[in-house]
């Protein structure tokens, strides 16, 4: 019987298929993970916190030294950047801001 099959993740013609056994090493991934701090003074330090993000990095920001209207920019932008690499954005506390890659869950507890 003629046909393909797959094997490994290749594909071979069925009777030329290899039936030896391959030894395949797997190395431990160990990564330190980072949280970046930023105060952004302007919009170019957005674009810092972007890099940041794209990166996989979480970051904390803090907006308290800027204007409203520079407030609201910056978290627009970064609102966007943090939709595009599916991370997510919360305020965690008065003009502090958090932001987590999709790897990183968030566990919210309240201590009474």
């Amino acid at each position: 019987m003629s046909g393909f099959a797959f094997w490994r993740g290749q594909a071979y013609a069925e009777d030329e298929r290899c039936d030896e056994e391959e030894e395949v090493r797997y190395e431990p991934v160990t990564r330190q993970e980072e949280i970046a701090y930023r105060m952004p003074k302007d919009s170019g330090d957005a674009h810092t916190i972007a890099d940041d993000v794209k990166s996989g990095t979480t970051v904390i920001f803090h907006v308290d030294a800027l204007d409203a209207e520079l407030t609201l920019r910056i978290l627009d932008y970064l609102s966007g950047v943090a939709y595009c690499t599916g991370s997510a954005i919360r305020r965690i506390a008065v003009s502090t801001y958090l932001i987590t890659p999709p790897s990183v869950q968030v566990i919210q507890m309240r201590c009474d």
